[in-house]
């Protein structure tokens, strides 16, 4: 387990190689994803962490670790308030998926 002060140099690194990203969701989501719960010393696929889970009318979850967390992304010149619909659909559709 990353201590406290492991966990906040691995997120600055992290920040600064993301902060100036400018292709698009499909190009890096996954990396992305990756690369952060790499930041906490985690593995997504070993704590169930899923990437384009669960069909719902909404589409596909960018990320979804059941019980626990769901992601959608969007490229960094999407306003995100254009995926609140999506974002409450899988929110609703899979509250009882495990």
């Amino acid at each position: 387990m990353r201590s406290g002060l492991e966990i906040q140099a691995a997120l600055t690194v992290f920040v600064a190689k993301w902060s100036g990203f400018s292709g698009t969701e499909k190009a890096e989501a996954q990396t992305f994803l990756n690369e952060l719960f790499a930041c906490y010393g985690n593995d997504r696929s070993e704590v169930g962490a899923r990437f384009e889970d669960f069909a719902t009318s909404a589409g596909f979850m960018d990320l979804h670790w059941p019980g626990v967390l769901i992601v959608e992304m969007k490229g960094p010149t999407v306003p995100l308030e254009k995926a609140r619909d999506q974002r409450e659909r899988y929110w609703q559709e899979s509250s009882d998926e495990e």
